[in-house]
C-alpha cells in the first residue's frame, strides 16, 4: 500500500516538527561541544579536549565560598544534591541512625566543589525562579 500524500504545511513541504528538529540540529551544532560517546573515540577525544581548555579558565571553590548555611538550605519542600563520585563515596560509607520510630539522622559529606555548587543552585533558584514568580503575581493583582 502507498502511504498518503504529506500535508502541505504553512513553512513548507515538511511538518512543524521536521523543522523544528533541522532548525534545533543546526543550532546544537553550532553551541553545544562535541557529544561524548565512548563507540567513537575521536568525537570522546574532542569532548574531553574542550572539557580540559574549559577548565584551564576555572578557579576551584575555597572553603569560605562553598561555606553553607543548613537554614537557608532546608527552605524548600524539595531538595537536591548533586555530588561527585568521591563525595558519594564516602557518604556511602556514612551511618543512618534510627532518632526515633520515625526520623533518621544522616550526616553528609561534601567536598568544596559540591558545597559551592549546592549553594549556586540554590541562589540561582532565589534569583531566576522564584523573584520572577513574585513579580508574576504581584503583577497579576
Amino acid at each position: 500500500m502507498d502511504s498518503p500524500p504529506a500535508k502541505k504545511f504553512a513553512g513548507g513541504s515538511r511538518s512543524p516538527i521536521e523543522n523544528h528538529s533541522n532548525a534545533e540540529e543546526a543550532t546544537r551544532k553550532e553551541n553545544i561541544p562535541p557529544v561524548a560517546t565512548k563507540k567513537s573515540g575521536s568525537v570522546f577525544k574532542k569532548y574531553e579536549n574542550y572539557l580540559e581548555e574549559k577548565a584551564k579558565t576555572i578557579h576551584l571553590p575555597t572553603a569560605e565560598e562553598s561555606k553553607l548555611t543548613p537554614r537557608f538550605l532546608f527552605d524548600d519542600s524539595v531538595l537536591i544534591v548533586h555530588m561527585c563520585h568521591p563525595c558519594r563515596a564516602v557518604n556511602r560509607a556514612l551511618p543512618a541512625i534510627q532518632v526515633d520510630g520515625e526520623y533518621q539522622e544522616m550526616a553528609l559529606r561534601l567536598c568544596n566543589i559540591c558545597c559551592s555548587t549546592l549553594k549556586a543552585m540554590k541562589t540561582s533558584k532565589f534569583f531566576k525562579h522564584d523573584l520572577p514568580c513574585v513579580k508574576r503575581n504581584s503583577a497579576e493583582k
